[in-house]
């Protein structure tokens, strides 16, 4: 199984909150920016936001490569982000306990810091984290990208039921119709989802009934 339905989501993000003992607020922060739009595939616009990049529910993203540019996200997850980027302790019980790491960004107010081992692979730490995730609460592998795409099927979900528009119309291979595709490549552009809109529905279309709950 790919991918993950908006109940899926919101029932991880609550079970992180309850059971996770060590690190939830980071665990679930991860979770939720990635489904809500921050991601790129070298996961950089995750290395480099701050809090200062936070305004309200709107933040702006840098990714190594490329243009700033700004996503509306949810305030939840805005004050999470603010939250987190006062976070420099990773804490783990291993073979001799309970403890302490620290946490390290490239500025203080960076949100998503990670632990520094002998060399700095930010996005390994992040990778590890969503592979943790998906071990624990979702039960089958779920890679960041499609996290990604889940919060982007859901999001163009919305919008169509606000037209009167289900997803199997929207992806029907029959279906015309300028304000789907106008629907699709906002999303998709607000995103900077890097693939087209035909690339898109093709690899959804197999994977529909995931997100008909």
């Amino acid at each position: 199984q790919k991918f993950i339905s908006h109940k899926q989501y919101e029932g991880v993000c609550h079970d992180i909150s309850l059971w996770e003992e060590h690190n939830a607020l980071y665990y679930e922060t991860l979770f939720m920016a990635i489904y809500e739009g921050i991601y790129s595939k070298d996961m950089s616009v995750l290395k480099n936001l701050r809090a200062k990049d936070i305004e309200d529910n709107k933040v702006t993203l840098n990714p190594d490569a490329g243009e700033s540019y700004t996503l509306n996200i949810s305030k939840e997850l805005a004050n999470n982000l603010c939250e987190l980027s006062e976070v420099e302790i990773w804490e783990q019980t291993g073979r001799f306990g309970y403890i302490q790491l620290q946490l390290v960004g490239n500025f203080k107010d960076t949100c998503f810091k990670t632990v520094q081992r002998t060399n700095k692979n930010e996005s390994a730490f992040y990778y590890r984290r969503i592979r943790k995730i998906a071990s624990v609460y979702v039960e089958y592998p779920l890679r960041p990208y499609e996290l990604f795409v889940s919060g982007l099927v859901y999001r163009i979900s919305e919008e169509l039921k606000a037209y009167g528009i289900t997803l199997q119309e929207a992806f029907s291979t029959h279906y015309r119709s300028p304000k789907v595709r106008s629907i699709f490549v906002d999303e998709l552009s607000r995103c900077h989802y890097s693939n087209t809109v035909s690339n898109f529905r093709e690899m959804i279309n197999s994977y529909l009934d995931i997100f008909l709950d």
